[in-house]
């Protein structure tokens, strides 16, 4: 006969009990977050995956894994995208759960949207994974 007063412990519970686990909660909500980015700026520029997956010289297949989060992105694809996507400081912002490196307001610009070049967004990325107490 089965004891029906051991409480299983939930799966999340157990989880937690994990000595890793923060490290890999970290990583999911991070790869959520850029998933979540990523698709909304496509739909935003009514593109399909294949158009924007051509535009940043990568597959559908690898694109439909990151918006479903479940790969890590590296930095030259990640750069390609955000150029796709015209990303903004705001958006990498969201994506590494950081405040915003600038205030495209404070330039006087009526326009929020102040693209970020390149060589920028390259130095964004290295610094959001360099600083592992910020971010």
């Amino acid at each position: 006969m089965k004891n029906m007063n051991n409480k299983k412990l939930s799966p999340i519970k157990r989880a937690k009990e994990f000595p890793g686990y923060e490290k890999i909660a970290k990583a999911a909500r991070f790869r959520i977050r850029l998933s979540a980015e990523i698709y909304s700026a496509r739909k935003k520029k009514n593109m399909s995956q294949m158009e924007l997956s051509k535009k940043a010289e990568t597959s559908q297949k690898v694109l439909s894994h990151i918006e479903n989060a479940d790969v890590n992105v590296g930095g030259e694809l990640m750069n390609r995208l955000a150029g796709e996507l015209s990303f903004t400081s705001e958006t990498f912002a969201r994506i590494f759960d950081c405040p915003a490196v600038f205030d495209a307001s404070s330039l006087g610009s009526s326009d929020s949207q102040l693209k970020l070049p390149q060589e920028s967004i390259s130095q964004l990325i290295q610094v959001s994974v360099n600083n592992k107490e910020t971010y």
